[in-house]
């Protein structure tokens, strides 16, 4: 095989390594705002219940605006099983849900960097053997 698209070769696996790493990157940035985000709910629900009824809070409406509200019951909330469906469940059984779904976002998130670490490694192999047959070429 030709020294040149040898290398050629190597630097398009080189590139492709990178594409993926950079892809998987975004991934674990949504899963880490996945996980903030489901945290932010738990001690939501959490100072909710402990704050009780008829207190006043600032309820978040989205662009930094808040209005003011009360609380009418802080035993039950309302969360998301999936697929757009919503149940009324104890406060606790809603904290338990969140823990399950950021237990499960930490394993991916330990997966994805995982995968991260094997494409950096191989990048590191390829990133090698483009200098070695560089230099068995004759090049410096």
């Amino acid at each position: 095989m030709e020294k040149g698209s040898e290398i050629e070769r190597y630097v398009v696996a080189l590139e492709a390594y990178k594409a993926q790493a950079e892809a998987l990157a975004k991934d674990l940035e949504v899963v880490r705002a996945n996980i903030e985000n489901l945290m932010l709910a738990k001690l939501t629900l959490q100072n909710c219940a402990k704050a009780g009824e008829n207190n006043d809070i600032l309820i978040p409406i989205g662009g930094a605006a808040y209005v003011r509200g009360g609380l009418r019951d802080t035993k039950t909330a309302i969360v998301s099983i999936g697929s757009g469906v919503f149940v009324e469940e104890s406060v606790e059984d809603c904290v338990k849900r969140l823990d399950k779904r950021i237990e499960a976002l930490k394993e991916a998130e330990k997966s994805v960097q995982e995968k991260i670490r094997a494409l950096q490694k191989e990048a590191e192999r390829v990133s090698a053997k483009i200098e070695e047959v560089y230099r068995s070429a004759g090049g410096q």
